[in-house]
């Protein structure tokens, strides 16, 4: 039996409410961490490093910690940067760094942990935050890592 047009439109609105209903907004949280500096520098440059982090959610998180460090001589030794706390929904960390030597690598870390949300204490991933292991140990997430290669 061949489908009459009117169950074809039938099918067809109802095939769109479907979809319409899937592609109602959800609820999203968006959380950010970004480091800006240059890719490559020349020995013994000042460059400038600037740390971004954000919290766009509905359930009022907000950043609760930024840390940031950075090494001249490649991770072996770490300078502490910016540790700031209770940030509100933005915050950010900017500074200069003088790189090292000729064929090295200047490093810049950081870190944030987003809390006051329904999530609890998480990474910029939204995962809750592993304190004795990922953040303790700088690993990823919840830290992002930048590399200036000098040259």
């Amino acid at each position: 039996m061949k489908p009459t047009a009117p169950a074809i439109a039938l099918f067809t609105l109802s095939l769109l409410a479907l979809l319409g209903v899937l592609a109602l907004p959800s609820k999203v949280s968006v959380r950010h961490l970004k480091i800006a500096s240059p890719h490559y520098a020349i020995p013994n440059e000042t460059v400038t490093v600037r740390i971004t982090a954000s919290s766009e959610t509905d359930d009022g998180e907000e950043i609760g910690f930024l840390h940031v460090e950075y090494s001249t001589d490649g991770g072996e030794t770490w300078i502490a940067e910016c540790y700031k706390e209770n940030l509100g929904t933005q915050g950010d960390c900017t500074f200069e760094i003088t790189v090292g030597a000729s064929s090295t690598v200047t490093m810049v870390r950081a870190r944030v942990a987003f809390r006051g949300g329904t999530a609890g204490y998480v990474d910029f991933k939204g995962l809750p935050l592993d304190w004795s292991g990922s953040w303790s140990s700088w690993s990823s997430p919840p830290t992002k890592k930048k590399l200036i290669r000098v040259d």
